[in-house]
């Protein structure tokens, strides 16, 4: 297994993008041998795909790279808008990537904006 391994899956924003998304990144926690993080991993990717789908409603790029011990996910959309976690609401969305995940955030692309997360592996 190299240092790094990378995916991209380009998504349209339908209900099947997170469902589709999940599949591969089973796929991929299963070959880069990451498979305890996989539960955790599909959690935060199915909240990045669908908060995507429901707020910038624009086409995707889901990335999953595993560098050594970190899984880092990112869903990248053609919307500036910001995502942060709704006050008062319970455990649903951004608030379970902040559970989830060992770190998140958004960062402003050209053409709208990229919220990643990042999983600790080991």
């Amino acid at each position: 297994m190299p240092d790094t391994a990378h995916l991209r899956l380009y998504l349209r924003p339908t209900p099947a993008a997170a469902p589709e998304a999940r599949r591969m990144l089973a796929a991929a926690c299963a070959a880069w041998s990451i498979e305890d993080v996989g539960a955790a991993a599909a959690v935060v990717v199915t909240e990045l795909v669908d908060n995507a789908v429901r707020h910038a409603g624009t086409d995707l790029i889901v990335t999953m790279t595993y560098r050594g011990a970190y899984l880092h996910l990112s869903v990248t959309d053609g919307s500036a808008a910001p995502s942060t976690i709704p006050v008062g609401r319970g455990a649903s969305g951004l608030r379970l990537v902040d559970i989830f995940a060992s770190g998140w955030g958004v960062l402003p692309v050209p053409d709208g904006k990229s919220v990643w997360a990042t999983l600790a592996t080991h």
